[in-house]
């Protein structure tokens, strides 16, 4: 019995004892068998740890440009909230991280450290608090959505319950539209709203076409609701598939229709955030914002679960997180400097 105890000592205990060894120690107790099958095992593993260190390599180089310009938008939500709360030493090294990061692109980012920066709590959520006829004009944006082919217009925002007529996005022109208004001799454009017929609200997407009359896609809404204020936040996108448009709230396909041989017309002017400049005397949106993207692609065709934050790709012509920059324009994270000027917006936090 002696001997067995020993046995199981030598081959069950040691190589645990071995781990409080002084370093350089020899432990004459482990069998050379043992020890040299610990040593393979090792060297094994640490192949196998450096393969592994090197696939994420790979794959983190190939995501790296479109991570970064997610982690720019995000250290910019982080800055506002900090700047908002007053934590100034905090939101002096957001910008400075911010800098570093955007001179030296994408390979900065690291999995080990640049985590991207959100800010913490529902209620650091920075959003654009539009009223009446304030809007965001969004640079260079003229002719840049194609709408004869596949894009996406999404948004979170929340509307006032109490107005019945709420612009979200727009570029659309008629004839006469204003007396300020662009001089055209058709309709075209578009206009994606919300619109209240008595008090049966709808979701409206409106789009001028080579037949000389508008487009509209309706999607009903629950009946207004005046005491309430404000909605909750709704995410509202308007996608193109082929020659299919769909209309979703809160990722849920409410509205659909074929398009099949009609040729859509774009506006000769910038797209606008909430109502479009020198719009129809009823258009307003009274409300918040806290994300806007444009795509050039179709990104739902059924239900889906809205994502708080986006990131952009190579689709994306507009992002906005309603940021701003030291010029006071909404930075645009798409990559493509489609920065937007703020005419009566303001910038609040709101829970999300």
């Amino acid at each position: 019995m002696t001997k067995a105890f020993g046995w199981f000592f030598v081959l069950v205990l040691g190589p645990f004892m071995a781990l409080y060894q002084e370093p350089g120690t020899k432990d004459a107790s482990v069998p050379p068998a043992a020890t040299e099958l610990n040593v393979s095992n090792t060297t094994t593993a640490k192949a196998r740890y450096d393969a592994a260190l090197a696939t994420a390599a790979e794959a983190f180089d190939r995501a790296a440009a479109k991570a970064h310009a997610d982690y720019l938008a995000n250290l910019d939500l982080a800055l506002r909230a900090e700047t908002m709360a007053g934590n100034l030493d905090a939101a002096l090294a957001i910008r400075e991280e911010r800098k570093s990061a955007e001179k030296a692109g994408p390979r900065r980012i690291e999995s080990s450290t640049s985590t991207p920066v959100q800010p913490q709590g529902k209620a650091d959520l920075p959003a654009a608090k539009f009223a009446d006829k304030d809007f965001v004009e969004i640079q260079n944006s003229a002719g840049l959505l194609k709408l004869n082919s596949d894009f996406t217009i999404e948004v979170w925002c929340r509307w006032n319950e109490r107005q019945p007529y709420a612009s979200l996005a727009a570029d659309e022109l008629w004839p006469k539209m204003s007396p300020q208004s662009l001089a055209v001799d058709h309709d075209c454009g578009w206009i994606l709203r919300r619109e209240a017929r008595e008090i049966k609200p709808v979701l409206q997407f409106t789009v001028g076409t080579s037949m000389g009359e508008w487009l509209f896609l309706n999607a009903a809404l629950p009946k207004r609701r005046p005491a309430a204020g404000l909605s909750p936040w709704q995410h509202v996108a308007v996608c193109r598939s082929a020659d299919s448009l769909g209309m979703f709230l809160n990722g849920k396909l409410v509205a659909t229709d074929s398009i099949s041989g009609i040729e859509l017309v774009a506006s000769p002017t910038p797209l606008y955030v909430g109502t479009r400049r020198d719009a129809h005397g009823n258009s307003r949106f009274d409300g918040l914002m806290r994300a806007f993207r444009v795509s050039q692609t179709c990104r739902y065709e059924k239900g889906f679960e809205p994502a708080t934050f986006w990131a952009a790709d190579e689709e994306t012509l507009v992002l906005y997180n309603f940021s701003l920059d030291d010029d006071g324009m909404v930075v645009d994270h798409s990559g493509l400097e489609h920065h937007g000027v703020v005419s009566g917006v303001e910038l609040v936090r709101q829970s999300q």
